[in-house]
């Protein structure tokens, strides 16, 4: 297999040491017979995936987006898949999140659709454990765990009746 690239810099110093030759996303996509993205979701990388990029797709190809949902134009893939313009597409993120339950991406035969896993690493495993256990750990002994998404509970009545 054959691997290519892009990146928006068009530099990467480890691409060439793993035999990634990187191309134009133009001419990615008019080569891959699949395209992954994994890109992070920026102003400049939003619906980078549009009509015109996936026109330039092959008919054989198949897109797989792992990387965030609005990547993608997804009304543009739903035209596409639907006419057989591009082969498939594997999707574990989406445009809306979650998807509707009449979207058509989830009556499509050439559409894989799965949950997203970024995390699932045995390092994530581990790391999320012992952040768990940590948290645990602060509210027995009646301290603030770190990285509390809503610090307003710790100002009401039941949090405080514990502590007492």
């Amino acid at each position: 297999m054959k691997v290519v690239g892009n990146n928006r810099s068009g530099r990467h110093a480890g691409a060439a040491g793993l035999g990634v030759e990187l191309l134009g996303l133009n001419e990615l996509l008019e080569r891959s017979d699949y395209v992954v993205l994994c890109a992070a979701l920026t102003p400049a990388t939003e619906k980078l995936i549009d009509a015109t990029a996936l026109a330039r797709m092959k008919p054989s190809a198949y897109l797989i987006n792992i990387g965030r949902g609005k990547l993608v134009d997804t009304d543009a893939l739903r035209d596409v898949l639907r006419d057989g313009r591009i082969a498939g597409a594997g999707l574990d993120v989406f445009e809306p999140e979650p998807l509707l339950p009449n979207d058509e991406l989830l009556t499509l035969d050439n559409v894989v659709l799965s949950p997203h896993s970024l995390c699932w690493t045995e390092d994530f495993t581990r790391d999320v454990a012992a952040s768990a256990i940590a948290s645990i750990l602060a509210v027995a002994a009646g301290e603030r765990p770190a990285n509390v998404l809503n610090p307003e509970v710790f100002a009401t009545a039941a949090f405080t009746a514990r502590r007492a």
